[in-house]
């Protein structure tokens, strides 16, 4: 019984011989030191992502611009350590680096799909074509539409970036042994967290100093690797737990330097931040920023840039829009008077996309600069004073009532001499020299258009010859009916001249296109405006400004796209008008000989412009029988109050404005909706996508492909690294060729002795394979020599034989087993 009890309680507990077999299994799978430097290039990588996920909180603006699932800057961190695991498995695999970089994009696909897989919902077939989906919609739509896009792809790209930036992280910190390589790039990533911080509450120096003392450990393990192969290279003695002591000996100096580093003064942070903004008015930095606007313009978070807002270089009819309510800008200008606020004109329409053809710049350093424009008739037009303040960061565009004639600050305008005699010019856009900040104020003067209808109807058609080269280009994409609608709907309130035509396009466009901002993506091979105006009679102010322009050029009315913004909302406080996202628009202006550009708004959810003359009461030229209006619902507009953006003083020292009333709409009734001709109804639309079904099959297909190759190079590099690199990376390329042939030799089925020499079991293995039997044998040689010989460090040279013998010998050992194998079937 004693005996009994003396064996049962020197047993090991069930728990503690669990732990052990799980400690045995990870020593088998990591090399020393291994697991401990994975663990911190984990928690490396995930630092810059989590600190990057706190600084810039887009959760709220991911979760309104969703149209699905929610997706957050918080999913790139799964990201991040996968990238980093197997950028691991990679680093130890035979593999040259191209190789696995290319891998690493193969495996980057599977892990970023998998965890758009996990968050997305439904069952699994819901969610594999859910996520498919989507990323098919958000492409379309980031590059048709130009106010930003589903932040999916957002969230897609720079989960890529993040994981090439693990894998680089992994590869040179377990493959090169190249700490700095590894913990700069994601220490650069940090930093510019840090400076684009847009939650002023929260501070990122916590995860700064975190980033720093793990860096300083993967330094401390990098020096330890190295002097313990001099050491054992060199046969020189040493105590195992040397690493241990070596860690916290560094660990106390890293802390120690690191509260040093916090307490020593850091410079004027006035000066920093100045150089640092001088380094961001470069013209290369401004044209990088300007790109990144236009992809990214709607994601931007609280106080972020988001400058263009139908104003960039190309305005692409596309999909749905999303705008938020964040506060642009506050204007300051004489009130009684329907606003708005332009950034710059387009003239040419061409595949379902608009641009402008500007061939002179002209600058102005001083502050001041005065625009001359074509003349225009006594009356027609009123000077009026405008100021502009920035309640948002990086503004690249100057807005200004149209037509804008002086600006008071430093601008660079994009415009076409007209006149040579006089130096009239036609602008299209203008840019500051320097992007606005936030509180920053300019002033412009504007010649806006007063003219009444009664004049507008009798200013003939004797266009200008820039005027007619210009604005009446429309593309052989027009379809037919698309004129022939523009003709029935003059024809049907017979309306004669170009005002009365304008009008009545305007009228049939508010009435007979309903406003909605949540269209689907438009087909690719249609004509936009025949699409909208036929099929989906639909859209919003792109849609409504680029049929009616089409139509009056298919008549011989010249006539562009404006984009800015409408009015917004007038503060009586602030003693102006309060500008938000939701506010971005674009119209229609029309030229009229004496008259120069005169705006329409055919967009139903605007108010349309008033032009009757006052004694006239409402007596429209053209009276038709009033059709249904479509219902509209605007969204609720919140007043600000003067805290929001300041006090601005009303131009030219004019009183304080009191607030607009609402004026009434012109009495302009709707027209009929003309029965276009029978035409051959469009192709339907392919389904799925809008794929057709052969590119879908082969799609399908590639994928399978492209997922099977995944898998099996998944395998075969699991494979490989276990079998020739796992536990044997801290032996020289010499003694990894000897111990891989003890390997394949018992995989063959060898068994050595244990009092067998080296010798005798490089020839045991040799009788094996006789074809390579040299390669064994000289591997069993140099192998020899280097452990038995004198301490020499071994040549390039002699490191390359020895893999070039390895590599046969391989072969051969893999050939007799697969010949042994077939044998036996």
């Amino acid at each position: 019984m004693a005996g009994t009890r003396s064996s049962a309680a020197g047993a090991p507990s069930p728990s503690r011989g669990f732990f052990r077999r799980w400690q045995l299994l990870l020593r088998g799978i990591f090399a020393r030191g291994d697991l401990s430097t994975l663990i911190i290039t984990c928690v490396l990588m995930a630092i810059p992502v989590i600190a990057m996920s706190s600084a810039l909180n887009f959760a709220d603006e991911f979760a309104a611009q969703s149209g699905e699932w929610q997706v957050s800057l918080s999913q790139l961190v799964p990201v991040a350590l996968l990238s980093v695991l197997f950028g691991f498995l990679l680093a130890r695999s035979h593999y040259s680096e191209l190789t696995a970089l290319i891998l690493s994009g193969i495996y980057a696909m599977g892990a970023i799909t998998l965890v758009q897989f996990f968050a997305a919902p439904g069952d699994i077939f819901n969610r594999v074509y859910s996520v498919m989906a989507r990323f098919a919609r958000s492409l379309q739509i980031g590059v048709a539409s130009s106010v930003g896009f589903d932040p999916f792809l957002l969230v897609l790209f720079l989960s890529l970036l993040v994981w090439f930036l693990g894998h680089n992280t992994a590869w040179h910190t377990f493959r090169l042994d190249r700490v700095w390589r590894a913990v700069l790039p994601p220490g650069i990533v940090l930093i510019l967290n840090s400076v684009y911080n847009t939650q002023p509450d929260t501070s990122i120096d916590g995860y700064l100093i975190a980033y720093v003392f793990l860096s300083i450990l993967l330094i401390i393990r990098s020096h330890i690797e190295a002097r313990e192969f001099d050491w054992y290279a060199n046969r020189i003695a040493f105590r195992g737990n040397v690493r241990k002591w070596f860690f916290r000996f560094g660990a106390f100096l890293a802390v120690i330097m690191l509260c040093l580093a916090w307490l020593l003064p850091t410079g004027s942070a006035e000066e920093n931040a100045k150089r640092f903004q001088q380094f961001l008015n470069e013209d290369a930095v401004t044209r990088l920023a300007e790109l990144l606007n236009r992809l990214f313009g709607s994601l931007e978070g609280q106080d972020a840039p988001a400058s263009d807002y139908y104003g960039g270089d190309r305005l692409q009819l596309g999909g749905a829009v999303k705008l938020g309510d964040t506060i642009v800008m506050a204007v300051s200008a004489p009130p009684g008077v329907k606003y708005y606020w332009k950034s710059r004109s387009f003239d040419i329409y061409q595949n379902n996309e608009w641009t402008s053809a500007r061939q002179n710049v002209i600058q102005s350093d001083s502050g001041t600069l005065i625009l001359t424009l074509p003349d225009t008739d006594p009356g027609v037009r009123r000077s009026i004073d405008q100021r502009f303040l920035m309640v948002i960061n990086s503004m690249r565009l100057i807005y200004g009532a149209p037509q804008t004639t002086t600006l008071r600050l430093p601008v660079k305008v994009e415009a076409n001499y007209v006149e040579a005699n006089t130096g009239a010019v036609d602008p299209a856009v203008i840019r500051p020299l320097k992007p606005l900040q936030k509180g920053d104020i300019y002033g412009v003067s504007s010649s806006i258009s007063i003219a009444q209808s009664s004049y507008l109807r009798n200013t003939g058609v004797n266009y200008p010859r820039w005027v007619t080269d210009a604005y009446l280009q429309l593309p052989s994409t027009v379809t037919s009916r698309t004129r022939e609608l523009a003709l029935q709907v003059v024809a049907a309130v017979g309306a004669q001249t170009p005002y009365d035509r304008a009008r009545a396009i305007e009228t049939w466009l508010r009435g007979n296109i309903r406003y909605s901002e949540a269209i689907p993506i438009p087909p690719r091979d249609r004509d936009l405006v025949d699409w909208v105006l036929f099929d989906q009679r639909e859209g919003y102010c792109t849609y409504y400004a680029s049929a009616m322009i089409v139509m009056l050029r298919s008549l011989g009315i010249p006539a562009r796209m404006a984009a800015g913004f409408a009015q917004g909302l007038y503060d009586s406080n602030s003693g102006g008008y309060i500008v938000r996202e939701r506010d971005a628009h674009t119209w229609v202006e029309v030229y009229f000989p004496g008259a120069g550009w005169v705006e329409f708004e055919p967009t139903s959810s605007q108010e349309i412009f008033n032009r009757e003359d006052p004694q006239a009461g409402a007596q429209p030229s053209p009276t038709p029988t009033p059709s249904p209006t479509p219902t509209f619902t605007p969204p609720p507009l919140i007043t600000p109050t003067s805290n929001a953006v300041g006090t601005l003083d009303a131009p030219n020292g004019s009183p304080t404005p009191q607030p607009l009333v609402t004026p009434t709409p012109s009495p302009t009734p709707l027209l009929p909706t003309p029965t276009p001709p029978p035409t051959e109804p469009p192709p339907p639309s392919p389904s799925f996508l809008e794929i057709p079904p052969p590119v879908q099959d082969f799609l399908g297909r590639l994928l399978i492909f492209a997922g099977v190759i995944a898998v099996l190079s998944f395998v075969g590099v699991t494979t490989l690294w276990w079998v020739e690199y796992r536990g044997l990376d801290k032996l020289s390329p010499t003694g990894r060729a000897y111990a891989r042939l003890g390997i394949y030799g018992r995989w063959l089925g060898l068994s050595f002795r244990p009092g067998n020499t080296p010798l005798e079991r490089g020839r045991q293995v040799a009788r094996e394979v006789p074809d390579e039997g040299r390669s064994v044998i000289d591997i069993t040689d140099a192998y020899i020599g280097e452990r038995y010989g004198p301490p020499a460090q071994s040549s390039p040279d002699q490191e390359e034989k020895v893999g070039e013998a390895w590599r046969k010998s391989r072969r051969a050992l893999i050939g007799r087993k697969f010949r042994a194998w077939l044998r036996r079937k």
